[in-house]
C-alpha cells in the first residue's frame, strides 16, 4: 500500500474516532476525559442501549447513562474501530518535558 492511502486510511478512521466523540458527548453529556475516553467496552450495552460509568457519584458507585439510537451509532462504529483492545478508545498521553509545554 502507497503512503498516500495509508496517510488516507488513517485520516478517516482519525475523521470517524472524531465524528463518534462528538456524536457521544452531544447524546449523552458523558464528560470527555473521565467519563468518555477512559470507557472501557465491558461498560457499553448496545443491546439495552445503555452505558455504565464505574466510580460516579451515584449511591452504588456506578452510573447507568441511556443512549439515544445516534449514540448507539456511534459506539458501534467506534467498537468496531476499537478493533481488539479493552478500551473504546485509544489513549495516547502527552509527555510534558521540564520548562516546555
Amino acid at each position: 500500500m502507497s503512503a498516500g492511502r495509508n496517510r488516507s486510511a488513517s485520516s478517516s478512521t482519525h475523521t470517524s474516532h472524531l465524528r463518534n466523540i462528538v456524536r457521544i458527548i452531544t447524546e449523552t453529556r458523558l464528560r470527555v476525559y473521565k467519563e468518555l475516553i477512559a470507557m472501557k467496552k465491558i461498560d457499553v450495552d448496545l443491546a439495552n442501549a445503555v452505558v455504565w460509568i464505574p466510580d460516579s457519584k451515584t449511591p452504588n458507585g456506578i452510573a447507568e447513562v441511556p443512549l439515544t439510537p445516534l449514540a448507539v451509532d456511534a459506539f458501534t462504529d467506534q467498537l468496531a474501530i476499537a478493533g481488539p483492545r479493552r478500551s473504546c478508545f485509544q489513549v495516547t498521553e502527552r509527555v510534558r518535558t521540564p520548562g516546555g509545554s
